[in-house]
């Protein structure tokens, strides 16, 4: 099947399509990787800031404001922990898009390449078969061939 400019046109254009939906994925994927960090930073600093709070120097303490606060950090480290894992999950996903549009790209490229060197080869016969016929034509002569039939 042979590419006609019409069909070559199309055919870059499809790409194009598919290269695009594929940066669009990529950038998905990497939007929500900064999100679930932005999300993990958050939830690091609250509990920093519960932390810093701390007991009050002087007074009585309540034990139930410090068991608040304890389930507080415990909350806060559940959430971490569960952040981190998201975020692990979203880094895979934007590995795997990345090398999703690099495999597309290297086949894209690939075919294209084998498709120049079968053309390529189809010249370089073109010119051999030519070359030769031109060569074959200068040679041959009419009493030549009647030579070596009697021969």
């Amino acid at each position: 099947m042979s590419l006609t400019p019409d069909r070559l046109k199309r055919l870059v254009a499809y790409r194009e399509r598919l290269e695009h939906l594929q940066e669009g994925k990529l950038g998905d994927a990497q939007r929500a990787h900064a999100t679930r960090e932005a999300t993990l930073f958050a939830t690091g600093e609250r509990r920093e800031a519960q932390f810093a709070i701390g007991a009050p120097s002087s007074g009585t303490v309540e034990p139930s404001d410090l068991a608040l606060g304890r389930a507080y950090v415990e909350r806060l480290d559940r959430e971490m922990a569960a952040s981190r894992a998201a975020l692990v999950h979203s880094n895979n996903a934007v590995v795997f898009e990345r090398e999703q549009l690099l495999i597309r790209d290297r086949k894209a490229l690939e075919s294209l390449l084998e498709k120049r060197i079968e053309e390529d080869r189809g010249q370089e016969g073109r010119a051999d078969r030519a070359t030769l016929d031109e060569v074959a034509l200068r040679d041959w002569t009419p009493e030549r061939e009647h030579q070596e039939e009697r021969s």
